[in-house]
């Protein structure tokens, strides 16, 4: 969202609270100046205040739902107080039809239901600020948005918690059991949408369904769910739509999306994370659906893509025309039946640029429905089968100065031919027209074997594991360069969430394959400077890596002249301040400096003393 749309949302806020005004008190019984919300509501002029004290405000205390709300009123919770809102489930609590500012701050609202739009909150072409507000259990029989709807107007919602939210209609247009915002300028900060449901028809958005241009930045979306499209989040209509910051943590969509769905938007999602995710289509994607090309392509910057799979994509999924570029992106361990990676098809362009992926089932990357990969310095490495695949006639992949490893089924395969427009395979660089096969050199792996069964926790979405012989430092593991395969006998890695001296919980359920002795592997994807990848991309790039790091980081003796134009292939750039990726001092080239490095070196200077 660009500042010019941004500011008169901000300072419509700002001017609500420097307004001169009366102060009024609203709460039950003596000593405040009204008994009910919707009799101050009727009294209260434009600036005033209205603080909200201890107790719930429902019908039986005397509200009328909806409360229509006056425009230039603040509704406030009273320092310390915590006033619940609360429906029978046959109104929407609060409406705003006419344009004016609304503040609403640290209230929860229980109960909103009805058949329109909006459970809670609904607003049209209003200037609204919400801030520090809850909405749980909210359930709506309409067009959508159990918590909150917005049509036109602008919207900042901050601080916020959509939990537990409900649509269940056969409607063709019901979306979004957290909020729903259609045409409205928006932007979404620090909010948590959790375990929201939209069941019945084919409604998009589990949990959020936005349309038209917003940001929706530090945000969090767990174990959502559509029978449709975008478990967590539905985007569509949107020329300039930024997602940045955002976790998207098992989420499930029936169709496709399970993480979120673009659907004919232009839209930077930069800083993410899809961890867990899944669809149950065959033709869906577990993370990430990119669907359609808007006014610009869609930008995937940074993004973490851990542990989610589908029936068709595991990752994420370009089709419908869709121009996405991946930059400096992480894959590892998902799974899907086509593409474990990222899934290509129906005429899509897809770019992968500077990203790693390893360890995805099936495919890193498959290409069908005459679409095209286009990949440029990027890492593939552990696939069970190839890491690209071409799915029928009509299709293009184009590699570039990529580096490919450790794949069971062969680096490239199509069952309609070879790989014609890709360039040759060489060991050393030869032009920056050519991919390379070699060593990622990851950092060794660290294994062991669980000594207690796996115990799931829905209500966090963690699955918390036990080691009892591990030592391990506190939070040791606890990274974005950290994965864990709790069983090495399936193919679905998980993000790590924290660690004690022998225990990890991960984002996920991994309760049932990761029982007592079950063999596990912790990966690490950062590299030893004796990395294949090191210093050997093409000369110009990303200014960082996937971590935020400078690029390029010219390491010594490694690459072509040791200018400083030295970029490292894949989505992470090796650090020459760290000492554990000295390659003089890493004497076995596993890619740590530890007691086994000390053995060999002690090992030499007796044979040399002798």
């Amino acid at each position: 969202m660009k500042i010019a749309r941004i500011f008169p949302l901000i300072a419509a806020a700002l001017f609500s609270q420097t307004v001169q005004a009366e102060t009024l008190t609203v709460g039950p019984g003596f000593g405040t100046d009204y008994n009910t919300i919707t009799n101050a509501m009727i009294e209260a002029a434009s600036g005033d205040v209205l603080l909200i004290t201890d107790g719930v405000y429902s019908t039986t205390s005397g509200e009328s739902f909806p409360i229509f709300l006056t425009r230039g009123v603040i509704v406030r919770a009273a320092p310390g107080a915590k006033p619940v809102i609360q429906g029978d489930g046959t109104e929407t609590l609060m409406r705003s039809f006419i344009a004016g500012l609304i503040n609403l701050e640290g209230l929860t609202f229980i109960g909103g239901g009805g058949s329109g739009d909006g459970g809670a909150l609904s607003f049209r072409t209003a200037t609204v600020t919400i801030r520090n507000c809850t909405f749980t259990g909210n359930k709506l029989t309409g067009a959508g948005g159990a918590g909150v709807y917005a049509n036109f107007g602008e919207i900042l919602i901050e601080d916020c918690l959509f939990l537990e939210n409900e649509i269940e209609t056969q409607a063709s247009d019901a979306s979004g059991a957290g909020a729903r915002i259609d045409n409205a300028d928006f932007l979404l900060r620090n909010c948590r949408f959790i375990r929201n449901r939209a069941i019945g028809g084919e409604p998009n958005g589990g949990a959020l369904f936005t349309h038209g241009d917003g940001t929706i930045e530090d945000c969090y979306f767990q174990d959502n769910y559509t029978p449709a499209w975008g478990g967590g989040l539905w985007a569509d209509g949107a020329n300039d739509l930024t997602i940045r910051g955002c976790d998207f943590i098992g989420n499930w969509s029936g169709y496709s999306g399970g993480g979120m769905y673009l659907f004919y938007t232009a839209a930077l999602v930069e800083d993410c994370g899809f961890y867990a995710n899944f669809s149950s289509e065959t033709s869906g994607a577990g993370g990430l659906t990119l669907d359609g090309f808007r006014s610009e392509p869609h930008q995937i910057e940074r993004c973490r893509f851990v542990g989610n799979s589908s029936l068709w994509a595991g990752g994420a999924r370009s089709m419908r025309s869709a121009r996405p570029e991946f930059l400096n992106c992480l894959m590892i361990g998902n799974r899907g039946f086509i593409a474990g990676g990222i899934g290509v098809d129906d005429e899509a362009y897809a770019t992968i640029r500077y990203s790693s992926l390893s360890r995805n089932f099936t495919n890193a990357i498959t290409v069908e429905g005459g679409a095209t990969a286009e990949i440029h310095d990027s890492l593939f490495s552990g696939h069970p089968n190839a890491h690209v695949r071409l799915a029928g006639n009509g299709m293009n992949a184009f590699s570039v100065n990529s580096l490919f490893f450790d794949s069971e089924a062969g680096i490239f395969s199509s069952p309609t031919g070879d790989y014609t427009d890709l360039e040759a395979l060489e060991s050393d660089r030869q032009d920056w027209n050519d991919n390379l096969v070699g060593d990622p050199r990851f950092l060794s792996p660290v294994t062991g074997t669980w000594t207690q069964d796996a115990t799931f926790d829905p209500d966090s979405y963690q699955t918390a594991l036990v080691d009892e012989s591990a030592n391990w430092e506190s939070n040791q593991w606890v990274g974005t360069n950290f994965t864990i395969n709790p069983n090495i006998t399936q193919p679905l890695h998980f993000a790590i969430v924290s660690n004690t001296s022998n225990t990890i919980s991960i984002w996920g359920d991994s309760e049932f394959f990761s029982t007592s002795g079950m063999a596990y592997e912790i990966v690490d994807v950062r590299m030893s400077a004796l990395s294949a990848a090191a210093d050997v991309a093409s000369p110009t790039g990303p200014s960082t890596d996937f971590f935020g790091n400078p690029r390029p980081v010219d390491i010594f003796d490694r690459g072509r002249d040791d200018s400083m134009d030295e970029y490292d292939i894949g989505a992470i750039e090796i650090p020459y301040e760290s000492p554990f990726l000295n390659p003089k001092s890493d004497i076995n080239r596993d890619g740590r400096v530890d007691s086994k490095d000390l053995l060999l070196l002690d090992e030499a200077i007796k044979e040399e003393s002798k």
